[in-house]
Parts: C-alpha cells; sequence; structure tokens
C-alpha cells in the first residue's frame, strides 16, 4: 500500500488526499510523526476543504497527540461539507469518545444510526461508548447489533470483553479460547485479544498483544496507548509507557 500511495502523489502532486493518505501511513504506521503532519500540512494547503483530508489529519493525527479541539475543529468542518456522511459522523464519534464525552458521542451516534441503521461501525463505537459508560449488557446489544450486518471476530472480541466485566468470566474465558483457535496472521488482531486480557483483569498479557500488535503495526495501538478510554487504565503501567515511548508518542494519561 505504501508504495501505491507515494506513486500518487508522484503521478499528481496537487492532489491533497494522496498528500494525507501519506500522513496517516507515515504517522500511524510508520511513526514518524514529524514527516506525518508535513504531508497534512501540505495536503490542507492543496484541498482545504476536502473532507477526506480533514478527517484523516484529525484522526490520525491531531487526536493521537491529544489535540482535540484542533482535531474537533477539522471534523465539524468535514461536517458541514458532509453532513449526511456516516463516515464522517463516525469521526465525530470517536473524537468524541476519545475527549471522554461518552453521551455526546452517543448522542450523535444514535441520530446517525436512524439514517444509516446498518451501519456495523457505527453499532461497534456504540457498543464501546456503553463499556465506557459501564453499562456493558446494552453495549453487547449493540455489539451483537454490529455482528448481524457485517460479522467479524473483532465484534466477539467485545462481547468477551463484555462477559468479562459482568463477572461471567467463564464465558469470557469460552471466547478467548475460540478465538485464540482462529490466531492466525490477519484473522483476530492483537489488540482484540488485549481487550479481552483487559476484561479479565490480566494486565500482563493485555499489554503482550499490545506490543505485538504494535510490532505488527497495527493502527488500533497507537489510539489504545495514548487516549482510548476503555485502556485508560493500562495507559498508567510503566510499560504502556514504554510502548508509548517506542512509537514516537508522549505516554497517554
Amino acid at each position: 500500500a505504501a508504495p501505491l500511495r507515494e506513486q500518487a502523489v508522484h503521478v499528481d502532486p496537487a492532489c491533497g488526499d494522496a498528500w494525507a493518505s501519506m500522513g496517516a501511513m507515515h504517522g500511524v504506521l510508520g511513526w514518524r510523526w514529524k514527516a506525518a503532519e508535513g504531508f497534512f500540512r501540505r495536503a490542507l494547503e492543496l484541498s482545504p476543504g476536502v473532507a477526506g483530508v480533514l478527517l484523516k489529519y484529525s484522526s490520525f493525527y491531531l487526536l493521537l497527540h491529544r489535540r482535540f479541539d484542533e482535531a474537533q475543529s477539522m471534523i465539524l468542518r468535514a461536517l458541514e461539507r458532509q453532513p449526511n456522511a456516516p463516515r464522517v459522523s463516525l469521526h465525530y464519534v470517536v473524537a468524541a469518545f476519545c475527549r471522554g464525552d461518552f453521551e455526546e458521542a452517543r448522542a450523535h451516534c444514535l441520530q446517525t444510526l436512524e439514517t444509516a441503521p446498518r451501519s456495523e461501525p457505527l453499532q461497534m463505537w456504540l457498543g464501546r461508548i456503553c463499556c465506557a459508560l459501564e453499562d456493558y449488557e446494552a453495549a453487547q446489544v449493540h455489539f451483537l447489533a454490529a455482528s448481524k450486518h457485517e460479522y467479524t471476530r473483532h465484534l466477539e472480541g467485545y462481547i468477551g470483553y463484555c462477559y468479562a466485566r459482568l463477572g461471567r468470566k467463564h464465558e469470557a474465558r469460552q471466547v478467548l479460547r475460540k478465538l485464540s483457535h482462529w490466531k492466525q496472521p490477519g484473522f483476530v488482531p492483537d489488540y482484540i485479544f488485549a481487550t479481552l486480557h483487559l476484561g479479565l483483569g490480566e494486565m500482563d498479557k493485555c499489554l503482550d498483544h499490545l506490543a505485538a500488535g504494535m510490532d505488527s503495526r497495527c493502527p488500533w495501538i497507537p489510539l489504545l496507548l495514548t487516549v482510548d478510554p476503555l485502556f485508560k487504565e493500562v495507559r498508567q503501567h510503566p510499560r504502556a509507557a514504554v510502548l508509548a515511548r517506542k512509537m514516537n508518542l508522549a505516554p497517554g494519561a
């Protein structure tokens, strides 16, 4: 994918979205954040009103550096241009969630689901919001709803996380064993195993999987180790700070 993005910039150096894609690649996958911001700023110079550019810069750079106000401003500009696009609303939901505004995130998610009821990402994030609010039974409902529209194994991992948080650890471990049988490259990402072990209170195993996900350049890991509220407890652990610094990121609060 990286050579294709570089080729896109070479073929059309005036394409802002291509520069923004390079920024996302250099940041989230390459951890070269200074270079990434340079790509994003060039993208904004070329395409200041393109929603894709605004969303990539906000979610793949500003949010991970806890620059919440700037991220929100970018996303609101994208919403002005595409007010009915579920993917734009999803970025708004994620940003509100990461800055800890769970009620705003939930309200916006529910509003968008009225026009996009089959959106698996929105249902998944609504489940994650409910987890942050410690309403794990409601979270399971949303994860199950998401799986009806587009089944992926990471949804089963979230359901297992909810079992663990509800004290139903036997069922959580059943999910863990089931997913472990599927653990081949690309089948079940390490961040899902980290989430399950977090729910079970197994911090060392959680961090082991975060480290493995980091080694495989899983794009979720920078988010989890900087701003994701579900992993706030993990970020207090000294090992989490070491992992964040390896990605050239400031340890999250």
